[in-house]
């Protein structure tokens, strides 16, 4: 877990969101885990940081694993967010994550399973 992970989920928290369960495990049998997600939802989040250090999600080999992992992710019916670091910090993830949630909410107040 990081620093940025920590940042962006006291951010969710301070927004009155449903706090989200951390470091989920979403494939029946890879090992792959989702950064944040809402179970129930079925959204994930994940946060890529290091983008302007070239770590490992923006090199080849890491980029393609993240490609297969996030792939098998939605053919499972999850939906996932991706963000870098610069975007937790700015608000821009907050602000998608609500805009999600508002999009999973139907009139009753109730969320839509989609």
């Amino acid at each position: 877990m990081s620093k940025l992970e920590d940042q962006l989920e006291q951010q969710i928290l301070d927004a009155g969101i449903e706090p989200p369960t951390r470091e989920h495990r979403f494939h029946p049998v890879r090992r792959w885990r989702l950064d944040f997600c809402w179970e129930d939802l079925k959204l994930g989040i994940e946060v890529q940081g290091g983008e302007w250090i070239q770590g490992r999600h923006s090199r080849g080999s890491g980029m393609l694993r993240d490609c297969e992992k996030f792939n098998s992710a939605v053919l499972l019916g999850w939906k996932i967010l991706f963000f870098g670091g610069t975007q937790v910090r700015n608000g821009y993830a907050l602000d998608t994550i609500q805009a999600m949630m508002e999009s999973l909410v139907d009139d009753d107040n109730q969320y839509k399973l989609i």
